[in-house]
């Protein structure tokens, strides 16, 4: 008998899922931030690569590039952390893609957007970051129209056009 995932999946790979998720669990409490990040995304590779239709293991990894590319960003590798932001971003583009009503799917295609600017502002690339950011603002602003009263996704929003007026504001003093 197949044991169910956390997904609700009981294909027969499912107990071997978790026992992987649960050893990554443990192994995280003997190692630093940057390690356990590092395994949990290659944890998450083999999960995913176990059933690539899966879109909830899709998008846990898209999750885990991001956590790898945050600690990148913070060690000041920015080329390093861009791709794995990138990575993600390719991810969760394909996920999103397959629900396009998914909200959350969406949304997380504007948290992704939002990390490649904050590289890309990093890294003195104002016009880029600009555009990313712009790409959020219209996924959200989509997201708005769908549900109008969504409190996380007013928030979204405010937070995006403050950035993106803030880097108009240094592009137009440069």
């Amino acid at each position: 008998m197949s044991q169910r995932s956390p997904y609700g999946d009981s294909s027969p790979g499912a107990g071997a899922v978790h026992h992987i998720k649960t050893r990554i669990r443990l192994f995280g409490a003997y190692v630093s931030f940057h390690q356990l990040q590092t395994c949990r995304c290659i944890g998450s590779r083999a999960i995913a690569a176990t059933d690539s239709s899966n879109t909830q293991w899709q998008r846990d990894l898209s999750v885990s590039y991001d956590d790898v590319g945050d600690v990148l960003v913070a060690q000041g590798k920015l080329d390093e952390a861009l791709k794995a932001y990138r990575d993600g971003f390719a991810i969760r583009e394909h996920v999103a893609a397959a629900d396009p009503n998914n909200t959350q799917w969406q949304r997380d295609l504007a948290v992704s957007h939002s990390k490649l600017a904050s590289v890309y502002e990093r890294q003195g690339r104002i016009a880029d970051a600009l555009v990313e950011l712009t790409k959020g603002q219209d996924i959200i602003v989509a997201l708005l129209a769908i549900v109008p009263g969504h409190a996380q996704w007013k928030k979204d929003l405010a937070w995006v056009e403050q950035q993106i007026a803030r880097l108009q504001g240094q592009a137009r003093a440069q």
